[in-house]
């Protein structure tokens, strides 16, 4: 018996062909994910244990908490603690926003873990990026946590409570 001109064993063995290819690639992007989920896990797990880091965090939620608005006037001076820190937290959500942006991070793991710092960070530190962009004149200066930031101010993390 001859389907179109070749034989069934020339079909069956094209079909299993074809099944064996949409499995290899579905394997594939299954363990994409996971290994995004995995550095995504990884990353908030190490963001915990690095000191500098959480030094850095601990002093600009000192700024939060004394209610400074206006966080760019430690621009004046480099050499502050203040002004380091602030570094140092945009320096790290630059990173992640890069890493969320090309897909190496989880974003929808990242955004349920840390959205509320994020977004509380992002509207301390807006104005210190807008100054130290228009200082030294380089309009891309943490262009990635702006973008993230944003994204997520558009679309909230939703409420998982059902009361």
């Amino acid at each position: 018996m001859s389907i179109l001109g070749e034989t069934t064993g020339f079909w069956l063995q094209t079909g299993a062909f074809f099944v064996s290819a949409i499995g290899a690639i579905y394997v594939i992007y299954a363990n994409g994910r996971q290994a995004r989920v995995r550095a995504t896990i990884d990353l908030v797990l190490h963001q915990k244990q690095d000191h500098e880091l959480t030094d850095a965090r601990a002093i600009v939620i000192g700024l939060h908490r004394n209610g400074e608005k206006n966080l760019s006037r430690y621009l004046a001076d480099v050499t502050q603690p203040e002004y380091k820190a602030i570094q140092t937290t945009l320096n790290n959500y630059e990173f992640i926003a890069s890493g969320i942006r090309e897909t190496a991070f989880d974003e929808e793991i990242y955004k349920r873990m840390r959205y509320s710092i994020l977004i509380k960070d992002w509207n301390a530190l807006h104005s210190f990026i807008i100054e130290i962009r228009t200082q030294l004149n380089i309009k891309s200066l943490y262009q990635e946590f702006e973008w993230l930031a944003c994204k997520w101010l558009k679309t909230p993390l939703k409420n998982d409570n059902k009361d």
